[in-house]
C-alpha cells in the first residue's frame, strides 16, 4: 500500500464532480458517458481519472473525425465551397458572354455536320462496303461524343 501512495502515476480515485472538473463538462454529462461506455467507472460514482480522461479524449477526437467526414477541416471545406462558387459565377458569366452554350446546340450542330459529310459520302462513287464502314465509325463517334457531353 505504501508503495501505491507514493507512486507518481497513480492519481486514486475520483468522484463523478471530480471528473467533470477536470474535463470541462457537467456531472450529468460525465454520468451519460459513463452509462453509454465512453467512460469507463470503477465503482458507483468512481473513476480511475487517467482512464476517464483517455477514454473522453478518444472519443472527442472520434466525433471530430466523424464530424469532418473526408478528413477536411472546416476551414479547407469553405476554401473549396468559395471556389467552386467562384467558378460557377465565372461559367454563368461566359454563357452571357456568348463565350458558352448549351450542350443541346452543340449537338444539334454536330448533328448537322455529321448529316451533311454522310450525304457527301452516300452520293460519292466510293464502294459501298467503304461507305459503310464510314457511316459505322461516324455513328460510333457521334454516340461516344454524347454520352460524353451528357454525363
Amino acid at each position: 500500500m505504501e508503495e501505491k501512495q507514493n507512486d507518481p502515476n497513480n492519481f486514486g480515485v475520483w468522484n463523478t464532480t471530480q471528473v467533470s472538473q477536470m474535463l470541462g463538462i457537467t456531472p450529468q454529462i460525465v454520468n451519460e458517458h459513463a452509462r453509454s461506455g465512453v467512460i469507463p467507472k470503477m465503482g458507483r460514482g468512481k473513476f480511475d481519472p487517467v482512464k476517464a480522461v483517455s477514454a473522453y479524449c478518444k472519443w472527442c477526437r472520434t466525433q471530430r473525425d466523424e464530424a469532418t467526414g473526408s478528413g477536411k477541416s472546416l476551414t479547407a471545406a469553405r476554401t473549396e465551397l468559395a471556389q467552386e462558387d467562384t467558378r460557377l459565377k465565372r461559367l454563368q458569366a461566359e454563357k452571357l458572354e456568348g463565350r458558352l452554350c448549351d450542350v443541346d446546340l452543340v449537338l444539334e450542330a454536330e448533328n448537322k455536320l455529321l448529316s451533311g459529310i454522310s450525304n457527301i459520302i452516300r452520293n460519292s462513287d466510293m464502294d459501298e462496303s467503304r461507305k459503310e464502314d464510314i457511316f459505322t465509325s461516324i455513328r460510333d463517334h457521334g454516340d461516344k461524343w454524347k454520352e460524353e457531353m451528357t454525363e
